[in-house]
């Protein structure tokens, strides 16, 4: 038998739409007990089953965090900035998959965040400051002055 390896690998997925180039990055993923009202066109129970369904600890539900980063040629845009690091163990990993994708942060030119939930917008600020320091950052009216 092998020894654990300890840790995951890189999480990164590269594709194309249109002349855009996408990479999907993995920021992490968190489990916790289903909220109610977590899914909203069907039961909680039915949910949960089907969550276990899909392997999911029992009563659980495990969700992904995956930010966005869109090159359009000219310009390298990052969609939501995922928890930023020092939150959990499982999450806050978007700049060193980032690095694992050959994307340096400093080459951001624009980070759009959707909303400023925790899990969109706390990885904004790195150790250091903030984490994408040459970027326009955007982020919806409503939420800025709110």
């Amino acid at each position: 038998a092998a020894p654990p390896a300890g840790k995951q690998a890189p999480g990164f997925y590269r594709y194309k739409v249109g002349e855009l180039e996408c990479t999907s990055i993995s920021d992490g993923a968190r489990t916790f007990p289903m909220p109610d009202g977590f899914v909203r066109n069907v039961a909680k129970e039915q949910a949960l089953a089907a969550a276990e369904a899909a392997y999911m600890p029992k009563g659980m539900v495990t969700a992904p965090f995956n930010p966005q980063v869109i090159n359009t040629g000219s310009k390298l845009e990052l969609i939501d900035t995922g928890f930023g690091p020092g939150v959990a163990p499982a999450v806050g990993l978007l700049t060193q998959n980032m690095a694992a994708a050959g994307i340096d942060p400093r080459s951001i030119d624009i980070v759009v965040l959707s909303h400023l939930h925790p899990d969109h917008a706390n990885g904004i600020r790195g150790a250091e400051g903030l984490a994408f320091p040459n970027a326009e950052i955007k982020a919806p009216a409503t939420e800025a002055v709110a």
